[in-house]
């Protein structure tokens, strides 16, 4: 029994790093078998349920350790749409590992929005336009930058507002204000993200 968990444990971590995600095993017996490997200190839970082998995770640079979770919570969670900090590691705009340390997740507006120590939930009208990047659902590019600029301090502001400018192809800042104005009047923190623009 012990040599067909030991089995089945490596082969759902293999299928996991094939992946670039997260483990995230469905049976109280893989979990468990998880549990005890972890006790070991061949795998490690980087969160509740999510494990991957200590040797790769410490590989991974803090970006690519975010995108391993949000692809293995996109897996269980298929309708789940990243935004803010999350959705622009994604995108590859540039954030600081402080805005990257929790994964952001956009919530309908009349939807209760509960944050866990590991998620944290925005209330986002579903009007705009999501993508699908790398097995990851986020935010449009322009939604993405427009709601980390309205809460970012203006060092960090900056530089994701370059970041954002260079994605898209090197518009100017002026083009980008006005399609942030247009898209986002009237949302709250529209005047703090055209200033730093």
């Amino acid at each position: 029994m012990s040599k067909v968990a030991d089995a089945r444990a490596e082969a759902l971590l293999d299928e996991a790093e094939g992946s670039r995600r997260a483990c995230m095993p469905a049976s109280r017996a893989d979990r468990e078998k998880m549990r005890r490997l972890r006790a070991t200190g061949t795998v490690i839970s980087p969160a509740r349920g999510m494990y991957a082998r200590l040797g790769t995770w410490q590989g991974l640079g803090w970006r690519d350790q975010a995108l391993w979770l949000m692809r293995a919570l996109s897996l269980k969670h298929p309708s789940w749409v990243f935004c803010e900090a999350s959705a622009a590691i994604v995108h590859g705009l540039s954030v600081s590992v402080r805005e990257g340390q929790r994964l952001h997740v956009a919530t309908p507006p009349r939807r209760p929005a509960q944050s866990t120590s590991l998620v944290c939930r925005h209330r986002i009208p579903a009007r705009h336009n999501n993508q699908r990047i790398d097995g990851v659902t986020v935010t449009s590019l322009e939604r993405t930058a427009f709601d980390c600029l309205r809460r970012m301090r203006l060092p960090e502001g900056l530089a994701l507002a370059d970041s954002t400018l260079r994605a898209m192809g090197h518009v100017s800042p002026g083009s980008l204000i006005d399609r942030m104005c247009a898209l986002h009047a009237g949302e709250r923190g529209l005047k703090g993200a055209l200033a730093t623009l």
